[in-house]
């Protein structure tokens, strides 16, 4: 009578950890199977990784056994240790079939087919190695980079609280060894600073494009209060993934945003530390979100040097500069070159430590350059940006307040005729001061009446203290 019993079924029993097919027994001679019914035996229902080959001259064909731990098992795994043995042995694939039972390990059979008429020379050892180091868990792997990030000690008590938390969408989307990273990142999150944020660039990545995560304790960050940000900053959000990071002692998500920016490629060395600054200023509410925050990543400013550009925008805006915000803003990133070089004239003239005869050479680069711009309109407000930072006389731009950190405010003090269409009256000196939210609070000092002076004062709500000068 002909056997009906699944192929996959057809297994004898070996004491201790393992079956082998029953195929393999009527074939394989006396010492082999002493063999590897040992090595079977010795694996003693451990988690291990054991590979056992034997080549079929006759048949033209190896029968590789490989048992790995059941947890970790998946047809992926499979797919990849029939790839590896295939290219090891000269071979190509004939047939599988596993074999799951109570155990702890899962035992797969490959028939590999010789590619010639002879089998290759191996090293089982080496082999093994190479299978063991695939049917790795990501936890296993986790417990070792954690080990190799923050030592032996703190890796194991980090594993309490992170072994279990990263969600299987999160596995399958980064490795371990990115989980530490990004565990650093989470231990920085606490009551007085609820986000940390990582700007890398994927691999596989070819284009200009570059990734964000967001990381965040308790809750989800609602796409509205990111995606407008995200626009100011000149990127263009393609796509959005959350994942849950269940700690048992604490809860974080993980948004990782695939970013694009609208002008050339970024060159992410050099925007990171300064794009990461200026996102955690706008997202605490110390700089303002608008569309002059392109300056950061089209003309590689930093946030203060934006809020300096800001403020005389919003200066011209009060003298009646016929060009709005939104306009200005957008043609200083249409030339990046340019407002650089009109942040670099600022720093040759007020910064105490750059002071030098090298403005008047600055000067004539801005002069060279401008004489390329081809739209008036753009050729006008660049050249009135310039009169601006020329007619400042002094500026606090520079001054630390209490504990070593620049003041919340930018104060300039101007010397108005120097500026081209001042409307009059005009005052001898006219001192403005920008702040996030402030549209521009401005004193006059001159020596006409004061009900004189009255048209050119515009309050917001408060004024800043006295600066000191």
């Amino acid at each position: 009578m002909p056997d009906s019993t699944p192929r996959a079924q057809r297994q004898t029993a070996t004491p201790g950890a393992g079956s082998l097919p029953r195929d393999d027994l009527f074939q394989i001679d006396t010492e082999s199977l002493a063999s590897t019914a040992l090595g079977i035996l010795n694996i003693r229902e451990r988690r291990q990784v054991r590979l056992f080959i034997r080549a079929d001259i006759s048949g033209k064909f190896y029968s590789c056994l490989v048992f790995v731990p059941r947890d970790v098992f998946s047809t992926d795994l499979r797919q990849r240790i029939q790839n590896v043995l295939c290219d090891e042995l000269d071979a190509h694939f004939g047939d599988f079939n596993t074999y799951l039972s109570e155990s702890v390990l899962a035992r797969i059979q490959l028939i590999l087919r010789f590619n010639g008429d002879a089998p290759s020379d191996y090293d089982l050892k080496r082999l093994e190695s190479k299978v063991s180091r695939l049917a790795r868990s990501w936890r296993d792997e986790l417990q070792n980079a954690m080990i190799e990030g923050f030592g032996e000690e703190r890796a194991n008590n980090l594993m309490d609280q992170f072994r279990e938390a990263f969600s299987a969408s999160y596995r399958e989307d980064f490795s371990a060894r990115t989980a530490v990273f990004d565990v650093q990142h989470l231990l920085t999150l606490d009551s007085e600073n609820d986000l940390s944020l990582s700007l890398y660039r994927p691999l596989e990545e070819q284009g200009g494009g570059v990734n964000l995560k967001l990381f965040h304790r308790e809750s989800q960050i609602p796409l509205s209060d990111v995606l407008p940000m995200m626009e100011n900053l000149g990127l263009r959000v393609i796509g959005e993934r959350p994942y849950d990071i269940n700690a048992p002692e604490q809860r974080y998500w993980i948004h990782d945003f695939e970013l694009e920016h609208s002008g050339a490629d970024v060159s992410l060395g050099d925007m990171r530390d300064v794009f990461t600054e200026a996102f955690k200023r706008i997202w605490s509410g110390e700089a303002d979100n608008d569309a002059f925050n392109r300056l950061i990543i089209g003309a590689g400013l930093d946030w203060r040097e934006v809020a300096m550009l800001r403020g005389y925008a919003r200066y011209l805006k009060q003298i009646r500069f016929g060009m709005s915000q939104d306009y200005i803003a957008a043609t200083l990133a249409n030339y990046p070159g340019i407002t650089r070089e009109l942040v670099e004239l600022f720093r040759l003239r007020f910064n105490p430590e750059r002071q030098s005869h090298a403005t008047d050479e600055c000067i004539a680069s801005l002069n060279e350059r401008l004489e390329g711009v081809a739209s008036l309109n753009d050729d006008q407000l660049l050249r009135r940006f310039m009169e601006l930072i020329l007619a400042t006389l002094r500026t606090n731009y520079y001054q630390l307040a209490e504990g070593g950190r620049f003041k919340d405010y930018i104060a300039y003090k101007l010397e108005p005729s120097k500026v081209t269409g001042m409307p009059k009256p005009r005052p001898m000196f006219e001192i403005l001061s920008a702040r996030r939210g402030w549209k521009v609070f401005t004193c006059v000092a001159a020596k006409w009446p004061a009900a004189a002076c009255a048209g050119r004062i515009a309050l917001k709500i408060t004024a800043p203290k006295c600066w000191g000068w």
